[in-house]
C-alpha cells in the first residue's frame, strides 16, 4: 500500500537532515469541491476533512467563481456533469 507523502520516509529523513520536507500535512493543503449534487459534495467533504485537509465546497462554477479564494494554491475536483456550466467550462474560465 502506497503512503500519503507526508508518512514518506525519504520526506522524513530529509526533514531529519535539516532540509525542507519534501511534501506539507495535509493540514495546510486545501481542496475545493464543485459538484451540484448535495449528498456527493457533502460525502467528499467529510473524506478530505477526516484525512486532515482544508475543504471548501461549492454547488456550481458560477458560485465558486464569485465565492471562491483562487489566489490560494489548492486541489480542485471538479463534477463533470453540472447543468449549467459544466466542469470542464469551469476548468476552462480558470485558465483564461
Amino acid at each position: 500500500m502506497r503512503r500519503p507523502p507526508w508518512q514518506n520516509p525519504a520526506c522524513a529523513a530529509r526533514k531529519r537532515a535539516g532540509g525542507e520536507p519534501m511534501s506539507d500535512s495535509p493540514s495546510s493543503s486545501r481542496v475545493l469541491i464543485v459538484d451540484d449534487d448535495d449528498a456527493m459534495r457533502a460525502a467528499l467533504h467529510r473524506l478530505f476533512k477526516a484525512a486532515g485537509f482544508a475543504v471548501e465546497t461549492f454547488a456550481s462554477g458560477p458560485e465558486l467563481l464569485a465565492n471562491g479564494d483562487l489566489a490560494r494554491p489548492g486541489v480542485l475536483l471538479l463534477d463533470v456533469l453540472m447543468p449549467g456550466m459544466t466542469g470542464l467550462e469551469l476548468q476552462e474560465a480558470l485558465v483564461k
